[in-house]
């Protein structure tokens, strides 16, 4: 199933991606996605981790904040 994210969520996952901003810049999109601790974010950090073009820092930081929203629900 095709997963549809809001504007904000979108427009937060491309500054992660973006390799063209700051590593700062990028690392705290990261952050402001996981701070939502949903469900979209969790799939939003899944799809930028999973994005092999992006820089390896930023995709291990979506995997442990993926793997964070996971804990806090426990």
């Amino acid at each position: 199933m095709a997963e549809t994210f809001s504007p904000e969520l979108k427009k937060l996952m491309n500054i992660a991606q973006d390799t063209g901003l700051s590593a700062g810049m990028r690392s705290q999109a990261i952050a402001d996605i996981a701070r939502l601790g949903s469900r979209q974010a969790f799939l939003a950090l899944l799809d930028i981790a999973a994005n092999k073009d992006a820089d390896y820092e930023i995709r291990d930081q979506a995997l442990v904040s993926a793997r964070d929203i996971i804990s806090n629900e426990k």
